[in-house]
């Protein structure tokens, strides 16, 4: 991804491996989701809207109750599934419908 992008929106994000959470930075921009680590971690992951079916604001469980509002899970068209533990997350729920509304794609955000 050679190219500059504009930064919608952006915040701190762990990215959940199993259970050793990455932490780091997400970004949004008008084409793509993504996650920069911080140093010592893995590469950067670049999630393209167009291979996004959908996105969910989710609960973290704490004994199987639900406790905060700070997951957003991603899924590609490939089956992948992502989970980004975030801050804030009505915003960027709003972030991202404003992205995926300009794109035509607004079904692709989960409401609950």
């Amino acid at each position: 991804m050679g190219e500059t992008v504009d930064v919608i929106y952006k915040g701190l994000a762990n990215l959940k491996n199993g259970f050793k959470p990455v932490p780091g930075k997400l970004f949004i921009t008008a084409t793509y989701l993504i996650h920069k680590p911080n140093d010592y971690f893995t590469e950067d992951l670049t999630i393209p809207f167009d291979d996004i079916v959908q996105i969910e604001g989710a609960m973290t469980k704490v004994l199987g109750r639900d406790m905060l509002s700070n997951l957003l899970n991603v899924e590609t068209k490939d089956g992948k599934q992502y989970q980004f533990i975030i801050n804030k997350q009505k915003k960027w729920l709003a972030a991202l419908e404003q992205v995926l509304a300009t794109r035509g794609e607004t079904e692709k955000l989960v409401k609950k």
